[in-house]
């Protein structure tokens, strides 16, 4: 887990090995749960308003970023 004082929502991602249909059934469930008030209580949960595919490609960005805080954190400590 890494921390930094920039957030960048909530992200779950799932194992590689998990049955497809069952990830399948799992994200078209996830997608759906602003149409209904249980749903959106669940998102609230998450201070999320939506759920959304996202790609363990995406958190390169992230990461690149993290090490540019660290980097620019450790300057400012000497």
């Amino acid at each position: 887990m890494i921390h930094a004082p920039f957030t960048i929502g909530p992200i779950g991602y799932m194992r590689k090995g998990i049955d497809s249909d069952l990830r399948a059934k799992v994200i078209s469930l996830g997608k759906q749960l602003n149409t209904t008030n249980r749903g959106k209580q669940l998102l609230q949960l998450f201070r999320a308003s939506t759920m959304d595919d996202s790609y363990t490609k995406d958190l390169q960005n992230i990461y690149t970023l993290y090490r540019q805080y660290q980097t620019l954190s450790q300057g400012k400590k000497r």
